[in-house]
């Protein structure tokens, strides 16, 4: 099921230019031709993340894109960083503050990505922190008019 409804949009994503990413799923990315995959190691404990994060990388090779979220604390994220990964991300929207990603821009040079933004100020203050990337929170889709939100949390990034 996963695979008939992932192939056609990764077919259209990619003709226009657009990576495509897989939530976790090695194998299934190489069949379907993705770009690579993402991987969610909040978790899992330190071990079985180095595993699962080792084994996506051998399954995919090295040309493949293979980012992770991990907990927002600097160890298991640097261990990562250290495999190559594509990019590390945090999950924010738990109450974190972007304070690791401060510090994650200012040590590493691994891409950082801040996962469950909602509001346009957080969206602004992980961008002056020095977030690479911001990706909104499925919930904005909740919110009334998700596309005024959305177009708020861009001009509140373009305007830090």
């Amino acid at each position: 099921m996963v695979e008939e409804i992932a192939r056609p949009l990764n077919e259209i994503a990619q003709a226009r230019g657009i990576a495509t990413l897989l939530s976790a799923r090695a194998t299934l990315a190489q069949r379907i031709g993705t770009d690579g995959i993402h991987l969610d190691l909040r978790i899992l404990d330190e071990a079985a993340a180095l595993r699962t994060y080792r084994d996506a990388r051998k399954t995919l090779g090295a040309d493949a894109i293979l980012g992770a979220l991990c907990p927002a604390e600097r160890h298991l994220a640097m261990e990562i960083a250290e495999l190559d990964a594509d990019y590390v991300g945090f999950d924010l929207a738990a109450g974190e503050t972007p304070e690791i990603v401060g510090w994650w821009a200012e040590m590493m040079n691994t891409p950082c990505v801040a996962f469950g933004v909602v509001e346009p100020a957080q969206a602004q203050a992980l961008a002056d922190s020095g977030a690479d990337f911001i990706a909104v929170s499925a919930s904005l889709w909740h919110a009334p008019d998700p596309a005024r939100q959305l177009e708020r949390i861009q001009t509140a990034i373009r305007s830090g």
